[in-house]
């Protein structure tokens, strides 16, 4: 028998009121949950009155498997009553919420008003239909003349709005309200000056952060000049790159009007063609 925490022992005897079991990967939050369940068995409960969920298909095979070798341990000591348990195991819900779900939905097809032989959506289907759908709304929004959405199609292409869009699904979906959310950040972004816009800060930084990494490598590159070997022609090309990049850094961040008009200003200077007799 293993030697259960405080803890662990606390989330096993609890009874009559909802618990939550937080803990670290490995930390033997199955071997609780079984333990719990076997003591709810002994306590006058059956496995047809729990329902038993799980993240993964696999997780609930596993389960199912550890549990039923805890009740053949526990049928040395109580053979009748974990006899039963055992028989019980075989058609107890113990799967995942998708899984509880659908078989809710298949016997009530009716009031639900769905198709009865409907199935969970793979992970390939998902992904057609989400492409389907992004590509059935842009569409739509082209036929329709819509400015916003012009201009964004004439800066970004097909594949990035796609990602863009999956990326923006996925945080919504991890919401309790995800609409809600979606429909506050709108009204925000229509009603506060481009400046005050948290993500406009946000970009503004990540900028910062890739200068100040560009002004690292023209430094290094710089060095690699003074070697016996180098390219000593190209050297002013990355020396008017270090400039013009030292010349966006010591524009102040907060700033952000100055910081674009910099950025528009921006240009790269050609770098000619070298053979080698041009070395020196």
């Amino acid at each position: 028998m293993p030697q259960w925490t405080k803890e662990q022992q606390q989330a096993i005897d609890a009874r009559n009121h909802t618990i939550l079991v937080s803990a670290a990967a490995g930390s033997g939050k199955t071997a609780v949950l079984i333990e719990r369940i076997v003591r709810l068995i002994e306590d006058g409960y059956t496995l047809d009155r729990m329902m038993i969920c799980t993240f993964t298909r696999a997780a609930a095979a596993e389960m199912r498997q550890r549990l039923q070798k805890r009740i053949t341990e526990e049928m040395k000591y109580q053979p009748e009553l974990m006899g039963k348990a055992l028989d019980d195991l075989e058609s107890a819900q113990i799967s995942t919420i998708h899984s509880f779900c659908q078989k809710i939905l298949r016997s009530e097809f009716q009031a639900a008003q769905i198709d009865p032989l409907s199935s969970i959506c793979n992970d390939a289907v998902k992904e057609n239909l989400f492409q389907e759908a992004v590509n059935l709304a842009m569409n739509e929004l082209l036929e329709s003349e819509d400015e916003d959405f012009r201009f964004m199609a004439e800066q970004l292409d097909q594949k990035t709005i796609l990602e863009w869009n999956k990326k923006l699904h996925g945080f919504l979906m991890s919401l309790p309200d995800p609409f809600a959310w979606l429909n506050e950040a709108v009204e925000q972004v229509d009603a506060e000056p481009i400046q005050d816009q948290p993500w406009y800060r946000v970009i503004l930084t990540n900028m910062q952060i890739q200068l100040h990494a560009a002004d690292g490598i023209l430094n290094e590159i710089a060095d690699m000049f003074q070697l016996p070997d180098a390219v000593e022609v190209r050297e002013p090309v990355f020396e008017a790159d270090h400039a013009m990049i030292g010349q966006l850094l010591s524009v102040p961040l907060d700033d952000g009007d100055a910081f674009i008009q910099a950025l528009e200003n921006v240009k790269f200077a050609r770098m000619n063609s070298w053979k080698a007799k041009d070395a020196t």
